[in-house]
């Protein structure tokens, strides 16, 4: 009995330990569209890109602690480098690398010893020539896999306002205000000017760094696919 609660005590502890620190982590939208894709992310430390493409038509946003959100990208990336070999990229499936990379996360929070995943989160998207065949998925701290198909938020817009108990009522605020506003017929430069406009993402786009990529649609149908992932800042 005393060793089941010892390890209770040990996983409450490294979940507390986890989101201490992803509670500074910098916001990230994602705005899935007909167009394509949408990604924005702001650094608050400036010290390296946060959006990363795997494979062109995959892209992956880590949340949390510099040296493990490199790690888990970088383990992503030779995922798809690995399927690359045998697969085209239009056919390097981001489903497989998201698979290998939940086990790790799972296995950095519940090891003996903490990971080098520890405190880490994930967004991937992969784009298609459908958007009902785009896939977009948000990984948490202990590996459990979260898709979604509509505009989302992650991060804390401003990790310094003091949390109403367990509710970042400034991040809920602006979650309503993105869905009440979320178009996928809207083109990708426009919701730009439109998310840029609104007060309650307007910090993001005066950030110290803020990375803005499109993925586009139309190169996918092409098998452009050196031309999908796009920054435009």
């Amino acid at each position: 009995m005393s060793e089941f609660v010892e390890i209770s005590t040990s996983t409450r502890r490294r979940e507390e330990e986890s989101r201490r620190i992803l509670d500074r982590a910098s916001p990230v939208i994602v705005w899935p569209a007909e167009e394509g894709i949408l990604v924005i992310a702001t650094n608050r430390d400036k010290r390296e890109n946060r959006i990363h493409s795997i494979y062109d038509r995959i892209a992956c946003v880590t949340l949390g602690t510099f040296s493990g959100g490199t790690i888990l990208w970088q383990h992503a990336a030779f995922r798809a480098s690995s399927d690359g070999f045998n697969l085209s990229k239009g056919d390097v499936s981001c489903r497989i690398i998201i698979r290998d990379t939940s086990a790790l996360l799972s296995e950095s929070f519940h090891g003996l010893r903490k990971g080098p995943l520890f405190g880490v989160e994930a967004i991937f998207v992969e784009v298609d020539e459908e958007r009902e065949s785009d896939y977009l998925a948000y990984l948490n701290f202990m590996g459990f896999v979260n898709t979604f198909d509509q505009a989302r938020l992650f991060g804390r817009l401003d990790p310094d306002v003091d949390r109403n108990g367990d509710r970042d009522e400034l991040k809920d605020s602006a979650e309503r205000k993105l869905s009440e506003i979320w178009d996928p017929t809207r083109s990708l430069s426009d919701v730009i000017e439109i998310l840029n406009r609104e007060e309650l993402f307007r910090g993001i786009f005066t950030s110290s760094r803020v990375e803005i990529v499109t993925m586009d649609r139309s190169a996918v149908k092409k098998g452009e696919f050196n031309r999908v992932f796009k920054r435009t800042a």
